[in-house]
């Protein structure tokens, strides 16, 4: 019976895990150079997902990465530094994959005026610098610069 019901536990975790889905994270951008945005809220289906009290100029802020489809509705509310509210809905899965895995970017201009971008994840790594090559004195006894008289 043990067994059993272990084997039950598995199946649902592994299951869960395997049927929630691709991931995806939704962000926000102030693109404005001098000036912070306040208030800024992100809502999905008319459900608020996170509320920033402020986002810096060129400044974005992210929200935790989530695992399924997106919502059908993505709301952002949002004060200037005037006072002026403003509100912004897109439909994020327009125009998208049916397996759509990375970013859904909500850029907001010095205008005030919003846009929705969709970045995809790439498994790629583009970069030509080797991160993951350690340096030379990295593992050596002797730290760089401390056996020096």
């Amino acid at each position: 019976m043990h067994k059993f019901i272990t084997v039950v536990f598995l199946s649902v975790l592994l299951g869960g895990c395997v049927t929630q889905g691709p991931r995806y994270q939704i962000s926000v951008g102030n693109e404005h150079p001098q000036r912070s945005l306040r208030e800024v809220e992100v809502l999905g289906d008319g459900r608020t997902l996170q509320e920033f009290s402020r986002i810096g100029p060129t400044k974005s802020a992210a929200l935790r990465p989530r695992r399924g489809a997106p919502p059908l509705e993505l709301t952002v509310r949002w004060t200037n530094p005037e006072g002026n509210r403003f509100e912004q809905s897109f439909n994020p899965r327009e125009e998208m994959p049916v397996n759509f895995e990375g970013m859904l970017f909500v850029k907001i201009g010095e205008d005030q005026h919003s846009e929705l971008v969709r970045i995809a994840a790439t498994s790629d790594d583009e970069s030509i610098l080797p991160w993951n090559v350690p340096e030379t004195w990295e593992g050596s006894i002797g730290i760089p610069g401390m056996g020096e008289r």
